[in-house]
């Protein structure tokens, strides 16, 4: 991790009064097919740079300890942002103060809003704080509307920035929006960086899972989702596999934030901890990861046991701004456990 990295970890670890956790995998590579544009891992020797973040692992129900849902990854010189939910931008700054400007790409998993109610704030603040070029969204349908709605609702305040109403939008203002197709696919490829989109299942909406491989290492991101093969098929081989999952803890906190009919919905369009068990032991990655859920020590423990009925490998609760680093000899994370004094 880079050194600016600790130092807003540490920094944050001392104003809240908690811990900044370390915890490390070194499990032998997933023997996986690399796709023919990947680089073989011998070309980035030792150096391989491949990073993930969970900037939130929260979930619409606000928290005082999780933000929602988004994904920072560090591939190469390629830096993305998978959703942008509530407060993305102020874990992003205790990340890494100088990343604001600097995220030019964002993919969405669908269009639900604890995904995408970030995306202001990292659009405009992004252009004023110097980001020349514009906010560069792979999403569903809908999300082109979404950003020309977004240009109207902040009409007076572009104006007022933008020296008058007649002046015509900077670039970095431009709505840049790629639609991915129904059927997904390889939507982004730059740098020896392929981003792969598929179709999950969440409601009747459209909704993806991503697929990030870089120098013969593989991340997928499940997204917001129900049971699906789509996410063995995809995430055959993946070093990480980041799924979201009703925890014990969610589904209380859901019960007593929605009637029992809505909850009961909620329920069905997302991965049971069961579910999540057996998704992974079905990818078998080095490294499980579960985020967008509630977090909770006697949660977090019970979401692992079961998981553990159905997969033996590595599994972690991810808390915000849990870091998760891909090298040539393993997985390394870092962890911030905003829970670690409650546990105890």
């Amino acid at each position: 991790m880079m050194p600016s990295h600790r130092f807003w970890l540490r920094t944050l670890a001392a104003m809240c009064g908690l811990a900044l956790g370390l915890a490390a995998s070194s499990c032998q590579s997933v023997d996986f097919t690399k796709p023919a544009e990947q680089a073989a891992p011998s070309a980035v020797a030792a150096e391989l740079d491949f990073t993930v973040t969970i900037l939130g692992s929260g979930t619409p129900i606000a928290s005082r300890t999780q933000v929602g849902a988004a994904i920072l990854v560090k591939a190469g010189s390629q830096t993305l942002l998978f959703d942008c939910g509530r407060g993305c931008t102020s874990r992003l700054a205790q990340y890494d103060l100088s990343l604001g400007p600097q995220i030019d790409k964002l993919f969405l998993t669908h269009l639900h809003s604890d995904h995408i109610v970030g995306i202001p704030d990292l659009w405009l603040n992004g252009w004023t704080q110097g980001r020349q070029g514009p906010l560069r969204i792979w999403g569903p349908e809908g999300t082109y509307d979404m950003l020309e709605s977004l240009r109207k609702a902040f009409a007076a305040d572009l104006s007022y920035r933008n020296a008058g109403p007649d002046k015509p939008a900077p670039p970095a203002l431009e709505n840049h929006v790629t639609r991915i197709p129904e059927q997904g696919g390889v939507v982004f490829q730059t740098g020896g960086v392929t981003v792969t989109a598929f179709p999950v299942i969440h409601a009747r909406i459209q909704a993806y899972g991503f697929r990030i491989d870089y120098a013969g290492k593989s991340v997928l991101i499940s997204g917001d989702t129900s049971a699906t093969p789509n996410l063995a098929t995809y995430g055959a081989g993946a070093d990480l596999a980041l799924l979201e999952v009703v925890s014990p803890a969610m589904e209380e906190a859901l019960r007593q934030a929605y009637p029992a009919a809505m909850v009961e919905m909620i329920l069905r369009l997302h991965l049971t901890p069961e579910q999540a068990g057996q998704t992974l032991a079905e990818i078998a990655p080095e490294l499980g990861v579960y985020y967008h859920t509630v977090t909770g020590c006697e949660s977090d423990k019970a979401l692992l046991e079961t998981t553990g009925k159905y997969h033996r490998g590595s599994v972690i609760v991810a808390s915000d701004l849990t870091e998760i680093r891909l090298m040539p000899t393993g997985i390394e994370t870092h962890q911030f456990l905003l829970n670690e004094i409650e546990c105890r």
